[in-house]
């Protein structure tokens, strides 16, 4: 995934990088691979010493929505609590999960149906067009601010659009792409919402109109866009891909099913921590025949191209797929094309398999689902077998097989201002032998390993070449393969970093620190381009070339600058 395309470094001449831990022994380092995200979960990993055998997930209930309701819109918030929006905006409640209980809180300004909804950098949530009472599709847009509880209206887009969505970028601007525009027509054009100034800006169109498609974020920082509709509701296999440097679309391999998502017969797609997508299920209206699909596929980033997997157990459409911290996929509830199911089953990456888990306690089609700070699962709302809304939620946890008694507590998150690194303080991290701090975004899943070089009983610290995401961050520390509950914090971005035109072409993470004066910037880039990396002593320039950097075939490169000036500095590239 693309991050910010500058990086803001204090360097101290006298600084070096300490050595880096066997990412190899760590219990979970399979699981996780080098990107970036932004909201994103840490974990400690450690070993498995001491942890009883693991065991079935099980499904618990927990307390019941206020307002019956399916096609919601859920946002796991920067307080470890759950945003729930009613299908018609017209009203909101939040989940604790501490308590088990729903809130009441506001709704939307302007009622509406199929918008997008957008957890931003800074912890808000952006909700923007969708079509009204009177079938208008809208431009509007408003922002939701937790430490409020208010919406306040933002930017109007320059185009009007349903049924589309919105996604967090690497800069903390928002793309929305395609979507309808008016009845039974559906757009190409694509826009940018700046979080910090609340303007969009048009950027390039897609090579055709769609909506109700599926969208990633993907690790090299480009979003991948699948299937859909097009106009007068042709199914869609074509699939895009938006580079936000460039702002522009160029064709990928399309889908060997075609597949729908959003609120029409929806399949889902889930990043795995390899870096490919995994598409599962959905629904091909036939009209004398059941189209629910069972089929699942993967696109694999580097080759642009889809390729099947083994399938579900059955068909399965308007399910959820959560990526849990097992780095499984959870696929709960959905329908079959006849029955309304309670059934959930579990995808693993490592050999491309599904096994069935413990069912829900009762049916849940169209419902919403979010990862919480435990790693336990909520799942709520949606149509029950008579295929009406129901109120009804639950607490899905997944079984790692710990003692809860036993588990480490974690006090706080800091970023660290000298080699920037990350340390997270608490208690009964005792007994450590090795520790990896992981990444997984819960905007996008993006994954990202951050090795460990010092730990105690109270601490762990993560080696200095990282990229620690702007945004809303979950930290989790496994102790000993004991996980802690989750611990929230924010790293925001640079006040302006948004303005800055689309010209990068790789984004530098935050510079490791090496022996003696020089150091060493890391960026993900295309394999095989060379780029131009750029210093600056401020934010706003002026910048001048360093030197060059050609990207391996990983997608990492690496410059070492030897002479960085003493105090702050960005990075930037070019290409």
């Amino acid at each position: 995934m693309l991050m910010k395309s500058i990086i803001n470094h204090r360097f101290k001449r006298t600084s070096s990088a300490g050595g880096l831990s066997n990412l190899a022994k760590s219990h979970l380092a399979k699981l996780i691979r080098p990107a970036f995200g932004l909201a994103a979960l840490f974990s400690v990993s450690i070993s498995n010493r001491d942890v009883a055998a693991a065991s079935t997930g099980t499904w618990t209930n927990t307390g019941s929505l206020l307002v019956r309701q399916d096609y919601s819109d859920e946002i796991l918030l920067a307080n470890g609590k759950v945003l729930v929006i009613d299908p018609a905006g017209a009203s909101a409640e939040i989940y604790d999960p501490a308590t088990g209980v729903w809130t009441a809180t506001a709704g939307l300004r302007i009622a509406r149906f199929s918008f997008s909804t957008t957890l931003l950098a800074d912890g808000r949530v952006l909700v923007a067009g969708g079509w009204n009472s009177q079938s208008d599709y809208l431009t509007s847009a408003e922002v939701y601010n937790p430490q409020t509880d208010t919406w306040t209206p933002t930017g109007a887009m320059n185009h009007p659009r349903g049924h589309h969505i919105g996604t967090l970028l690497p800069n903390g601007n928002v793309l929305v792409t395609g979507g309808i525009d008016v009845f039974t027509s559906v757009t190409a054009t694509a826009e940018v919402y700046n979080s910090d100034t609340g303007a969009w800006t048009l950027t390039g169109p897609l090579s055709s109109g769609r909506s109700d498609y599926l969208s990633t974020l993907l690790p090299n920082g480009k979003v991948l866009v699948a299937g859909g509709f097009s106009a007068h509701g042709l199914y869609l296999t074509n699939c895009e891909l938006y580079d936000p440097n460039s702002g522009k679309w160029t064709n990928t391999g399309p889908l060997n099913v075609a597949r729908t998502a959003t609120r029409t017969g929806h399949s889902t797609a889930t990043l795995l921590p390899d870096g490919k997508v995994l598409a599962a299920g959905g629904n091909v209206y036939q009209e004398n025949a059941n189209g629910t699909l069972a089929s699942a596929e993967l696109f694999d980033p580097a080759s642009g191209t889809w390729t099947m997997t083994d399938s579900l157990p059955g068909p399965r459409s308007d399910h959820t797929a959560t990526l849990l911290l097992t780095g499984k996929v959870l696929v709960a509830g959905g329908t079959d094309g006849t029955t309304n199911l309670s059934s959930a089953v579990l995808y693993d990456p490592a050999n491309g398999s599904w096994t069935t888990t413990t069912s829900l306690l009762a049916a849940h089609e169209d419902h919403g689902a979010s990862l919480l700070p435990n790693g336990t699962v909520l799942v709520m709302g949606g149509n029950d077998t008579t295929s009406f809304p129901t109120a009804k939620a639950e607490v899905y946890d997944p079984g790692l097989g710990f003692n809860a008694s036993s588990q480490p507590q974690i006090d706080s998150v800091s970023l660290l201002t000298s080699g920037n690194g990350l340390k997270v303080s608490g208690s009964g991290f005792g007994g450590i032998s090795d520790a990896v701090i992981g990444l997984m975004s819960l905007n996008n899943g993006v994954s990202l390993s951050l090795p460990a070089t010092t730990w105690s009983a109270d601490s762990v610290t993560s080696a200095s070449q990282t990229s620690v995401p702007f945004g809303c961050l979950l930290a989790t520390v496994f102790v000993n393969g004991v996980p802690t509950v989750g611990h929230i914090f924010n790293n925001p971005p640079p006040s302006g970093l948004g303005s800055l035109p689309n010209q990068f072409s790789a984004y530098i993470p935050r510079p490791s620190m090496v022996a003696g004066s020089g150091i060493t910037v890391n960026f993900v880039g295309t394999p095989a381009v060379t780029y131009t990396v750029q210093r600056a002593a401020a934010l706003t320039g002026p910048w001048a070339p360093v030197g060059t950097v050609t990207v391996g075939q990983t997608g990492i490169g690496a410059y070492k600058d030897p002479s960085p000036p003493a105090g702050q500095t960005f990075y930037r590239t070019a290409h």
